[in-house]
This record gives C-alpha cells, sequence and structure tokens, in this order.
C-alpha cells in the first residue's frame, strides 16, 4: 500500500518522502512538482507552485492540485509528499483514501509557524497579520491532519532520519503503531 505524507508547510514532507522512498525502494511522489507539470503542459509556461499561487489564485492552484492527486496511479506502492492544504479540498481526501494511509508528519505550534515563516510569510497567509492568520490555518487544518492519519510521527521527539526509516517500513505493512 502507498503512503501519503501530510502536514504543514517546511516539516519535512518532501525531504523526509524522498528518504524513505529511496530506502524502500519505491516512487516517491510530490505533488507540488506535478501541479507544476500540469501547468506547464497546460500553459507553456514554468512557474513554481507558489508563483501559480500568487499569480492566479489559490481557486486555479487547487484545481491544479485535484487532477495532479487523479493522475497518481496506484498500480505500486509510492510515497507521496501532499502540499499543506491538499485535504482542505474533500475530493482530493477522496481520490487518495482507497489508496493510501496517511503518515502526518507533526510538529508543535510555535515550530510549526517559526518553520513556516522561515523564508517569509507564505501566500496562503495574510501579511497584514499573519500571527492571528497562522492560528487560523492551525485551527482548521491541525484537526484535519490528525482526523485522518493512519500514522502521527511527532517530529519534536523523531529526527528527520528515524522518520524515514519509519515511513519506509510502512510503506507495503499494516500500521503499527504511532511514533509519539
Amino acid at each position: 500500500m502507498s503512503l501519503a505524507i501530510i502536514g504543514f508547510k517546511n516539516v519535512g514532507k518532501s525531504c523526509i518522502g524522498r528518504r524513505a522512498a529511496e530506502q524502500a525502494g519505491c516512487t516517491f511522489v510530490d505533488t507540488d512538482r506535478l501541479i507544476e507539470q500540469y501547468f506547464y503542459q497546460t500553459t507553456g509556461s514554468l512557474l513554481t507552485c507558489r508563483e501559480i499561487f500568487h499569480t492566479y489564485g489559490e481557486k486555479l492552484f487547487r484545481i491544479l492540485e485535484l487532477k495532479a492527486i487523479r493522475s497518481i496511479r496506484f498500480d505500486e506502492p509510492k510515497i507521496i509528499a501532499l502540499g499543506g492544504g491538499a485535504l482542505s479540498n474533500p475530493d482530493c481526501y477522496a481520490a487518495l483514501k482507497k489508496h493510501v494511509r496517511f503518515v502526518y508528519l507533526y510538529l508543535n505550534k510555535a515550530t510549526t509557524q517559526a518553520r513556516m515563516f522561515k523564508n517569509g510569510v507564505p501566500l496562503f497567509i495574510d501579511a497584514n497579520d499573519p500571527h492571528a492568520s497562522f492560528r487560523r490555518v492551525w485551527a482548521k487544518r491541525a484537526p484535519v491532519f490528525a482526523s485522518v492519519a493512519d500514522l502521527t510521527i511527532d517530529l519534536e521527539k523523531w529526527d528527520a532520519d528515524a522518520a524515514a526509516r519509519y515511513i519506509a517500513s510502512q510503506v507495503a505493512c499494516e500500521p503499527t503503531h504511532a511514533l509519539q
């Protein structure tokens, strides 16, 4: 079975997912890269997810995200890194839930905010009041991540290498327990 890694921006979904896929000998899929590919195929323009979101808005971005997720073939196990907002669209969750187990990379609220703002205020955060905006995003997304997670890895207690090893061990296995 495939795994979909979920969590907030900059918690390490792509980095840890890529390491885990290498260790497990399976394919790694980053939905952000798929979104960029879909945008390029449609427009001929090479833009990053950030540029797509900023220039064309969240609505188009979420449409591309759903197309990207629906394009994933589950004929063999994969490790998939989802964007932090992917599960805000119930259609994305529906497209994945029969094919994956969800792995929530958890960090506490303060650490998540520090990582998220490390390179400036993300586009989905209101720059006029970033701290209040972050609290709203946290309040909306954290319960979703926790409720759909089949496995939770507490990155306050586990380093990235240990998390990757554990995820790699779970690709074709049944879930055993959460790392907390």
